[in-house]
């Protein structure tokens, strides 16, 4: 009887212990401090002198000794040898072996058995509970603290390009507008631009590979564009700069395909080059689309040298460079089919008359549209630019013919084919003005506008009695010889024939001169 009571004490003693363990492994989530918890509590549900807890780690290989034959085996091994030694694998409910627990003399006996071996089992149980909890919880720590991580580099990535949409006054001569969606978090696609004057920078790139190395090296070749953009005014030469730098500072395994080029506001000059970079789409301004001509060149940091071809093409009023990466081309569907270079040329085909914005998103919208819900393989990135012209200048002079150099600046930004015939008409029409009514008691307002394809000049002189330079100045005989012609008109009648149109409106003291000239 009493060997029984004994027995049922020391049962519930265990029990007890198993109990409190329970509780215990269930309220740590830290593993070192878990297997603190494990080795004091497995103690006393066996009562031993100590428990040790060996939990495998590949990078320490398995424990050595009894230890490391129970990870071999998962078996239990129970010995007796100069003291008492029990050791039961923990293995998940998986099957997974994640670790050896292991009790050393047991205290109120020789050794240990049946029910210790038992108890032991149920220990590892809960034990392989706990880890897996603790590396689960460890890893969702981690998993968060990698999304912030990547969720910061993402905005920071981000915030290194310019705004994506620029606010341009209304005479602007150019607008443009620019997007990009990385597949992941952080993406290696790229593209910048800046005004330089009167020269619009620009530039598209596509890191190889993904992840946070591409992205690293896209912000390296972003920084190398803009800081080498100051200094070069010649795009192969900028290209050139950047790819030795990029081979110096990147691996073998990285490159970088780019197009870059420098945009002329005056006269639509576009000056460029490839480093393997897809081709871009002009979109003519009467609704056409085209490839542009354009020599692939070498992607950067492939070669530490290496010498990029520069060309040049003319952009007309109203025409439009759309720039890409190959993630808008190779966008692919749930059927694995690709979005193609096609598509995308029938998607800008409908663009006609659309404003840059628009033309964005026609394009996107197309793409989404194509590859539906299959997930994004590649960074996307365009940019699209439109060349304006100058359109409208206006400005307010005084009644002085030293205002002359003022007054021709407002054509300098004019194409050569009429900036020739605008200049002579203003100086004429201004001159003639201040020498009629030099007395007036205000400015002479000029009024420069681009109007479809149309240059437009108003001459307003705002205290003036009626008087038409074009109608009231002398008739010039031009089959006359300069000794026998009359002095004055030659420069109203080159005015006259260079002009397409000529009005004058007079009325109350504010006379009016409308001249307008067509462009091609």
């Amino acid at each position: 009887m009493e060997v029984t009571e004994q027995s049922e004490r020391r049962t519930a003693r265990a029990l007890y212990a198993l109990l409190d363990l329970a509780k215990a492994l269930s309220s740590e989530i830290d593993l070192d401090s878990l297997l603190k918890v494990i080795e004091e509590k497995a103690s006393s549900v066996v009562e031993a002198e100590r428990t040790n807890a060996f939990v495998l780690d590949s990078a320490r290989g398995l424990p050595i000794g009894v230890a490391g034959e129970v990870a071999r085996t998962r078996s239990v091994v129970n010995i007796v040898d100069a003291g008492s030694l029990l050791a039961v694998p923990i293995i998940s409910s998986g099957g997974e072996l994640l670790g050896v627990l292991q009790s050393m003399n047991k205290m109120t006996a020789d050794r240990f058995d049946d029910d210790d071996e038992s108890l032991m089992m149920a220990v590892a149980s809960h034990v392989a509970v706990a880890i897996e909890r603790a590396r689960f919880t460890a890893l969702s720590i981690e998993n968060e603290r990698l999304a912030a991580g990547l969720k910061l580099a993402s905005e920071i990535q981000m915030r290194m390009l310019p705004s994506a949409t620029v606010a341009l006054s209304d005479d602007s001569p150019f607008e443009m507008h620019a997007y990009i969606r990385p597949a992941k978090m952080v993406g290696g696609d790229l593209y910048d631009f800046a005004l330089k004057g009167n020269r619009l920078y620009f530039c598209i790139g596509d890191v190889s590979g993904k992840g946070i190395g591409s992205a690293l090296v896209m912000a390296l070749t972003k920084t190398l564009f803009r800081a080498n953009a100051a200094y070069y005014a010649d795009a192969a030469k900028l290209m050139e700069a950047v790819n030795v730098r990029l081979y110096e500072e990147t691996g073998p395994t990285m490159f970088v395909t780019a197009f870059c080029g420098f945009l002329d506001l005056n006269d639509g000059m576009l000056r460029f080059s490839n480093a393997g970079h897809d081709r871009p789409f002009l979109l003519r301004r009467d609704g056409t689309v085209e490839l542009l001509e354009s020599k692939p060149g070498l992607a950067l940091g492939v070669m530490p040298k290496f010498r990029y071809p520069l060309q040049d093409t003319t952009l007309a009023r109203g025409d439009a460079l759309f720039l890409y990466t190959d993630g808008v081309t190779e966008a692919t569907n749930a059927s694995e089919e690709l979005f193609t270079m096609e598509r995308l040329r029938d998607t800008l085909e409908g663009c006609a008359g659309d404003s840059v914005v628009r033309v964005l998103e026609k394009a996107i919208d197309a793409v989404d549209g194509f590859v539906e819900q299959a997930p994004q393989a590649d960074d996307i990135a365009m940019m699209c630019i439109r060349y304006l012209g100058v359109r409208r200048r206006a400005a307010a002079f005084d009644r002085n013919l030293e205002e002359l150099p003022r007054v021709m600046r407002l054509a300098e930004r004019l194409d050569q084919a009429v900036r020739f015939p605008v200049e002579l008409a203003l100086e004429e029409i201004f001159t003639n003005i201040v020498k009629h009514n030099p007395a007036g008691k205000s400015n002479i307002g000029i009024d420069l506008d681009i109007i479809e394809n149309e240059v437009v000049i108003t001459i307003t002189d705002f205290d003036t009695p009626r008087f038409d330079p074009i109608a009231d100045a002398p008739e010039v005989d031009i089959g006359q010889t300069l000794e026998n012609r009359t002095a004055g008109g030659l420069g109203i009648h080159l005015v006259k024939k260079m002009m397409d149109r000529i009005e004058y409106s007079h009325q109350n003291r504010t006379g009016t001169i409308t001249l307008r000239k067509r462009m091609n």
